[in-house]
């Protein structure tokens, strides 16, 4: 079939499916073909394979061909990862960070920018670029450093609405606090008060952690009320607060939430009583979507409590050597009844193993939709299952 009977959609659609491979062989093929593989390919730019030839050869190309550094529009640049271990060496990760800033004056319209390590430990020529004078304006910036950043880096970049930044570092967000953010990824504690900030949350993900002397407080994110819907709440531990009590701080501070994850990354070890987590989910009125991936430690008991099909109260007991999926089901089922908002509840038990002698993490996770109360309930059951909330917010 020749090229001009199909349509540029189809044609489109199929070409954001396919692999850079696959568009490199097709932009050769014809002068249309051409035009739709090259926006496939340099629109939304990943360099992060284990070569840095694949870096030096992208900065070459878009250098020389500044048509094609204005397709760029998203750039996702993992300089440590580029730097496979057999051929890594500070003079070539220096001269692959010089040739890679050359490439970005070319990418006037780049809007969302990923940087991963090693980029930070050569900040002056980044930071110069990212400053007043940067030939672009984003609107997405996603950091795996943040130490040294100054104030010319957020004065140079006024219209960033999604920020990412090191969830474990100490960071003061005051530097940002001018900023249009409706998206952030960083620690909860850093997050200054709604009064302090010309943000609009809508989308955050916030972490605590196990280092940190006091409980989680909500009260500077409850500012946010009005705005923030969505929200990840990771955990690294909290040996002295259970889920109970962190979903009831949170329905005292954002009742208007509408997406909820809880995604606990390391728990506590011995017997864990995390009580009836369906009260505190009952008070968030406009809750449609709830995800609680909860930790089982090795030798851990892990309790929640509610109604049972009869009324009766029980305990949902989560242990080690006892495979989860009934528990899953039957906390899950709880969960939705108990709220008339709620549409989709999905709860993931994550465990340590071995195999072949490592350490390894697996979960079982149990899913459940329904499209209106007192609708039939649809479950479903996966091995693995990966949450995705972090998709979610790279993407939005």
């Amino acid at each position: 079939m020749a090229p001009a009977s199909l349509p540029v959609e189809l044609v489109t659609a199929i070409a954001e499916c396919a692999p850079p491979s696959s568009l490199a062989t097709l932009a050769l093929s014809c002068t249309a073909f051409r035009a739709i593989s090259e926006d496939c390919l340099y629109q939304r730019v990943v360099l992060d394979h284990r070569t840095s030839e694949q870096g030096f050869s992208w900065c070459r190309t878009v250098t020389d061909n500044p048509r094609l550094a204005q397709k760029v529009h998203s750039l996702s640049f993992i300089l440590r990862v580029m730097l496979h271990l057999n051929e890594y060496d500070a003079e070539t990760e220096a001269r692959l960070l010089l040739v890679f800033v050359l490439a970005l004056r070319g990418c006037i319209n780049l809007r969302r920018f990923r940087l991963g390590y090693g980029l930070f430990e050569h900040p002056t020529s980044l930071y110069d670029l990212l400053g007043p004078g940067c030939p672009f304006r984003l609107t997405h910036l996603h950091l795996a450093a943040w130490d040294g950043l100054n104030d010319d880096v957020w004065t140079g970049q006024p219209a960033l609405t999604s920020l990412v930044i090191p969830s474990w570092a100490e960071n003061d967000l005051s530097a940002v606090a001018n900023l249009p953010l409706v998206h952030l990824y960083a620690a909860l504690k850093a997050v200054p008060p709604a009064d302090n900030s010309a943000w609009q949350l809508a989308h955050a993900i916030l972490t605590t952690s196990d280092e940190d002397e006091e409980p989680p407080s909500f009260v500077n994110l409850g500012t946010y009320a009005e705005t923030l819907t969505n929200l990840a709440l990771e955990t690294h531990g909290q040996p002295d607060i259970n889920i109970y009590a962190i979903l009831s701080m949170l329905a005292d501070s954002l009742p208007g939430l509408t997406t909820l994850y809880y995604d606990e990354t390391v728990g506590s070890a011995g017997v864990r009583e995390e009580g009836t987590i369906q009260q505190p989910l009952a008070r968030f009125p406009h809750l449609t979507a709830f995800f609680l991936r909860f930790y089982l430690g090795s030798g851990s008991l892990v309790k929640f409590s509610g109604a049972g099909e009869g009324g009766e109260n029980i305990d949902f007991k989560f242990e080690e050597k006892t495979s989860p999926e009934t528990a899953l089901q039957h906390l899950g089922t709880s969960v939705l009844a108990t709220s008339s908002s709620l549409r989709h509840v999905e709860i993931a038990c994550k465990m340590s193993g071995s195999s072949g002698g490592m350490r390894v993490m697996s979960s079982r996770c149990s899913m459940f939709s329904r499209v209106a109360p007192g609708a039939p309930v649809e479950v479903e059951s996966f091995r693995d299952r990966q949450s995705n909330y972090e998709r979610a917010f790279y993407d939005a």
